[in-house]
This record gives C-alpha cells, sequence and structure tokens, in this order.
C-alpha cells in the first residue's frame, strides 16, 4: 500500500470515528472515480452509505461486491449485507447472517445474529428450538468453573451483564433491577457490555453496589472476573441480541445462570439455568417447556415497565376532534413483513377516511422513505392515507395524535406497546402458539385487555376495525389506560422484584450444593 492510499484510509477511518459519514462518503467516492479505490476504500464507502440510512444502495452495493467474486473484503460486506437486509426487514436476513457465520465459523455472534433474525419469520418451534441448541455445541471445548465449595455470603450477589444499560428500549425494564432490590438480603453487581455509555448509564450507574464495564472485555476474561466476584446469580439481559454475553455463561462463572428481559427464546445453553417468563407468555401446561433447555421461572410479569417521567396524559380519542381514526406503528421496521403490511391496508379499506402513521427510525434519510413509499405502492396502498416520520426523542408525545396502536406479526413490540398503553392508546395484537408471538398477548392480559389479543389474521383486522367503530369505549380506553397501567403487574416494582428475588433464593439454594 502506498502512503498516499494509507493516508486516505487513515482520513476515512477518523471521518467515520467522528460519525462524519457524508465526508468519509464524499473522500471514497473520490478515490474510486479517480481509480484510488481499493476494495478496503469501497468498503468504507459502502459503511458510510448505510450509516447514513441508505439502505437500497448499501444493500445493492453489498450484492455487486459479491457478485463479482471479490475476496480481499468478502467476510466485511457479507456481515454488512445481513445486517442491512435484518434493518429492512428482509426475509432473507437470516440466511445471510447464517451465511456470514459459515463464512467465519468461530464468531459465535453471528450465529446469534442467524436467531435472532429467525423472530421476524414463522418458524417452525421444533426447528427454532434445535437451531439454538446448536448454539451449545459451538462451546463444547470450552473450559467449564467448578465451584469446589459453596458461597457463604452474608447477601446473595446478583450479577446482571447487558449490553443495555444505556439508552434504549430495554431501559425501561432494567431500571427496577437497580433501582426496586432488597438491599438487605442482595447486592447487585452490574456488568455493562455497552460499547458506547451514555448518560443513562452514569445515571444508572450509583444504584449498583458495582458496577464494572466490560464492553471491550474478552468473554474468557470477563467470566473471569465474575468468577473472582463469586456472584450467585448470575443474569444474562440480552440473551441472542446484538452485543449479548452467551459466550461468558457458556464458561458457567456462577454456580447459577438465568436468561431474562431482552430475549424471546431459549439461549441453547445447558450452562443456563433458568429463562424469565410469565404464565401467558409459557402457559402452564401448554408444553413450551421442551422448547427450553432452561427451566421456566414464571414471574407475575415477564417485564416491569417504568415510564419517562412528566408525559401529559390523553383526555379522549383524537378522532373526535380531527374527525377519522389514526391508527399507529412505532415498531422497528424490521418488523414490517410484506404479509402484515397488507393486513393494515385491508383495515384502511375497512375504516373509511382513516389514516396509518408508521413511526420508525429508518425513515430518516430520504432514501429509506422512498422505498418504503414503492413498497406500499406495490402492496396496493393509497399513500395519501399513509405518514412516514422518523423516530425522535419526543415520540412518546406523538402517541396523542394516535387513536389505536397495531402490533406486528410474528414479532411483536415489548416496549413499545407499553408505550403505547402507558399514553393511553390501545393496542391490537395478534399472536400464535410459539411464545415469542404472545408478548403483546400477555402486556394486554395483565392490564386487563386480553380481548384485543387476535389468534387470528381476520380476527386481528375484525378487531381494530371495530374499535376505530366505537368513539366512546376508544375514549373510555384514552383516559383508563394509563391507570390500568399502573394498577397491573406491568408496573407493580415491589410485586416484581419480590417474585424475582423468590427465585434468586431458591435457585442460589440449589447452586450452592453445585459443588465438585
Amino acid at each position: 500500500m502506498s502512503r498516499t492510499d494509507a493516508a486516505l484510509r487513515d482520513r476515512v477511518f477518523d471521518a467515520l470515528s467522528s460519525e462524519s459519514y457524508a465526508e468519509a462518503r464524499r473522500m471514497t467516492e473520490r478515490a474510486m472515480r479517480e481509480g484510488t479505490g481499493d476494495d478496503m476504500i469501497r468498503y468504507l464507502h459502502t459503511y458510510a452509505v448505510e450509516r447514513m440510512g441508505d439502505l437500497p444502495r448499501a444493500m445493492r452495493e453489498t450484492a455487486d461486491y459479491l457478485a463479482a467474486g471479490r475476496t480481499e473484503m468478502r467476510r466485511e460486506y457479507m456481515r454488512l449485507r445481513a445486517a442491512v437486509a435484518y434493518r429492512i426487514g428482509d426475509p432473507q436476513a437470516a440466511e445471510f447472517y447464517y451465511d456470514a457465520y459459515r463464512e467465519e465459523p468461530a464468531e459465535a455472534g453471528l450465529y446469534s445474529s442467524f436467531l435472532l433474525a429467525q423472530n421476524a419469520r414463522e418458524v417452525d418451534e421444533a426447528e427454532l428450538f434445535a437451531a439454538h441448541c446448536a448454539y451449545g455445541e459451538l462451546f463444547a471445548d470450552v473450559k467449564r468453573y467448578t465451584f469446589p465449595a459453596p458461597y457463604r455470603h452474608e447477601k446473595i450477589r446478583v450479577g446482571y451483564i447487558s449490553p443495555d444499560f444505556r439508552r434504549n428500549v430495554m431501559q425501561n425494564f432494567i431500571q427496577p433491577l437497580l433501582t426496586a432490590y432488597d438491599r438487605a438480603r442482595f447486592e447487585v453487581y452490574v456488568y455493562s457490555t455497552a460499547a458506547e455509555p451514555d448518560d443513562v448509564t452514569a445515571a444508572l450507574r450509583p444504584y449498583a453496589d458495582v458496577w464494572r464495564d466490560v464492553g471491550e472485555v474478552s468473554p474468557g476474561e470477563t467470566a473471569a472476573r465474575i468468577r473472582a466476584d463469586e456472584i450467585d446469580v448470575l443474569v444474562d439481559l440480552a440473551g441472542h441480541a446484538a452485543g449479548g454475553a452467551l459466550p461468558v455463561l457458556a464458561r458457567r462463572p456462577a454456580p447459577v445462570q438465568m436468561l431474562g428481559l431482552g430475549y424471546t427464546a431459549t439461549s441453547g445453553l445447558h450452562e443456563v439455568d433458568a429463562f424469565l417468563t410469565d404464565a401467558v407468555c409459557d402457559p402452564p401446561g401448554a408444553g413450551h417447556e421442551r422448547y427450553f433447555t432452561e427451566e421456566l421461572v414464571r414471574l407475575p410479569s415477564q417485564f416491569c415497565y417504568v415510564p419517562p417521567a412528566h408525559l401529559p396524559v390523553s383526555r379522549e380519542t383524537p378522532a373526535r376532534r380531527r374527525g377519522y381514526i389514526v391508527f399507529g406503528v412505532f415498531n422497528q421496521y424490521r418488523k414490517f413483513t410484506d404479509e402484515m403490511l397488507s393486513v393494515w391496508r385491508e383495515i384502511l379499506e375497512r375504516v373509511p377516511a382513516s389514516r396509518l402513521l408508521l413511526k420508525s427510525q429508518v425513515f430518516f434519510a430520504g432514501e429509506m422513505r422512498a422505498a418504503a413509499e414503492e413498497r406500499l405502492r406495490r402492496l396496493g396502498f393509497d399513500l395519501g392515507r399513509v405518514l412516514l416520520e422518523p423516530a425522535d426523542t419526543g415520540y412518546m408525545r406523538r402517541y396523542l395524535d394516535v387513536d389505536i396502536a397495531l402490533d406486528t406479526f410474528p414479532w411483536p413490540g415489548g416496549g413499545t406497546t407499553c408505550d403505547a398503553l402507558y399514553m393511553g392508546v390501545p393496542m391490537v395484537t395478534r399472536y400464535a402458539a410459539r411464545r415469542s408471538t404472545r408478548f403483546g398477548c400477555a402486556l394486554l392480559s395483565h392490564i386487563g385487555l386480553a380481548e384485543l389479543a387476535a389468534m387470528g389474521t381476520e380476527d386481528y383486522i375484525a378487531l381494530a376495525a371495530a374499535l376505530a367503530g366505537d368513539l366512546d369505549t376508544l375514549d373510555d380506553l384514552h383516559r383508563g389506560l394509563r391507570g390500568m397501567m399502573e394498577r397491573s403487574p406491568l408496573m407493580d416494582q415491589k410485586g416484581y422484584m419480590r417474585a424475582l428475588e423468590d427465585a434468586y433464593r431458591r435457585f442460589a439454594a440449589v447452586g450452592s450444593e453445585r459443588t465438585v
């Protein structure tokens, strides 16, 4: 590589690290026009395009590179293809992640991403379980810690490991774990794998007895740290989600290990002892246990929601003053399947003059908005009845303009559902036998609105259309939902933590006997 090429790369890397994506794109485009751009420069250009939100172009460039049979940046392009496909809800995302994993079989994170991407597909649950069990086999040769003698701590040491101790949807569910625990009986250790700590990280940090930043530490080193801290119960809050720490748990650094909150299915690891759920997501007697390598621990609610403070209250359904119904979907765009979009189009057709508000982060880029509009046009939408908006920090107040929220299927919302309900907006959801489709059903059941959960497509459409035609009921729900939330298990921090800590005590007693 010449000094000129090296200097160019350095300038591009500097621009990317400072999030000056337009500048990085400009420099790489100039180099390619002048014929001085190698495969690395080409890849950095595609990466800058992706960061700027032009996902359709990033996908085209990735496909072009791979189709050309070039090899220097093949692995990087395969990873990027999968990531972009996942963000745009491409049905091939899981397949692309698996292809990337086969290219780099030592990268367990790629296999986790393959598993995560399958949540957007209607996959047979037995097939999904088998795929998760295969993940456990990746660590067959990893050395596990043993426990020659039980710990005898005055307080039970609970360790939470996650990338989500930061500003994101999970912060509303993580907060009670750090702010509402019984300090007389428990000590809380946090192992934050967050790549970029922020103001939320700083706000949560003082609540832990011990806080350790391990985002740049290897799984083996993190496991050694946890073992040295003599954690009694280690809880992974992310599972196979991005930045998850299951490779740490595969090493068994704690005598009791659990999974909960941030993932929808089993870990696939026999080293994980328990999975935190509830009786609606996993009804007793339904046989869901056969799809878990863990023991199911049913809490009053799988989640405990803490909303942002000082939010306004809905006084009536907005259609009263506006004259027409607005359906809202604030879920991630990757959850928008063509089948789901067609269902929403049918709802619009059954509710004359209604509108559909789609609010998602990807719409900040004009190219992505244009691609979404073309997709909707292809599916038969009247674009005059659809609003596309990017997500923003004030999105909670935007719910005051929404009459009815519509959930996604087969990958329903969690945080977005709680947000909508807290802002007084009723949510219509669909569910099936597979437990990962049942989040919306569980959340509605916990607040006494199980009737808004439909088992099939036609019932989902009929529920949404009937609710749209009953403004009196909508008024009652808009005024009453916040109180229903506050009185429900979804926001009962004391009850939630009491049940969770009872489970910790029970498993810790068993874990103390797991000695060799």
